[in-house]
């Protein structure tokens, strides 16, 4: 990434481009928001010992928490526009979260009980499809996810599985699909029969 970057500030240099104009300073604000300097810069002697000596490498600490992640399956409920919620069993690691919703995740917790909605961070921005409405105490819509959304349960530092009470509740309470529609400035929320 670090080389990509440079690359780019080289051709933009070339173009005339100064860190006032609008891509140098978006890449800039890249640089600031994701800290990669501190994760990209390195000192090519530590990663040869690294490498020579594999006992003063965390490696394979690293790769064995990604292997037991990856193994590590979870119960969840997969809510589909149009569709009927499912029971599903994926594994606990980010990429599988992503390919279940298509994109970047994003957590919400609107209710009490230990659950979070893990849907497509960008689903509005991209236009994908509305799916269902959150709701208040007094059934007012107050928020409406876009795309395919996962309910999941919560542990003590990540994601767990679903209880049997949860995916119950949570079944029927998304059970319905809705369609979303705008009439005089209100939204107005239509059940319809779920697609087989």
């Amino acid at each position: 990434m670090a080389g990509r970057i440079s690359a780019l500030d080289e051709k933009l240099a070339a173009l005339g481009q100064t860190q006032e104009d609008y891509l140098p300073s978006e890449i800039e604000k890249f640089k600031d928001a994701t800290g990669y300097e501190e994760f990209l810069d390195f000192d090519p002697a530590e990663v040869k010992a690294a490498l020579d000596d594999p006992e003063k490498s965390h490696a394979d600490e690293m790769l064995s928490a990604a292997e037991k992640a990856a193994s590590e399956k979870i119960t969840v409920l997969v809510v589909e526009p149009m569709k009927e919620p499912y029971v599903k069993e994926i594994s606990l690691d980010l990429h599988s979260l992503q390919a279940e919703v298509g994109g970047d995740i994003g957590a919400t917790y609107p209710y009490s009980d230990p659950v979070a909605l893990v849907c497509n961070d960008e689903g509005k921005l991209i236009g994908l499809d509305l799916n269902r409405g959150l709701r208040d105490e007094n059934r007012e819509i107050y928020d409406i996810v876009a795309g395919t959304f996962l309910v999941v349960g919560l542990g003590e530092e990540d994601f767990a599985s679903l209880s049997p009470e949860l995916i119950q509740k949570y079944t029927e309470q998304f059970k319905t699909p809705e369609r979303f529609m705008q009439i005089n400035g209100n939204i107005v929320v239509l059940p319809v029969p779920a697609e087989k």
